[in-house]
């Protein structure tokens, strides 16, 4: 009977350190999912990602104390106001950088 019981112990212990790595391998898929949809949603404003029962529990619960949304503004704004202006856009547009040894 010691002999089941140990081996019973080490089998249940064995499927609850699996069931953390399962936890560990799913907070990170929803982690790259949620990026994925951001990115998604910035191309797409009208993308409403799909999500999971638990996902959206979990999202109630953030919404509830988030903060006000940032407005919305795209990626050519972005890229319109970091790009160079005038006589240095001129300049650097042919430029490569060399590699020194």
């Amino acid at each position: 009977m010691v002999d089941v019981l140990g081996e019973l112990k080490r089998t249940s212990a064995e499927i609850g350190a699996e069931i953390d790595d399962l936890r560990k391998r799913i907070a990170m898929l929803e982690q790259q999912k949620a990026a994925f949809d951001v990115v998604i949603s910035t191309y797409e404003p009208t993308y409403a990602a799909a999500t999971s029962p638990g996902v959206s529990r979990r999202r109630k619960v953030k919404a509830a104390t988030a903060s006000p949304p940032c407005s919305r503004i795209s990626i050519a704004e972005v890229h319109a106001s970091h790009a160079p202006s005038g006589r240095a856009a001129n300049h650097n547009s042919g430029m490569r950088r060399s590699v020194r040894p």
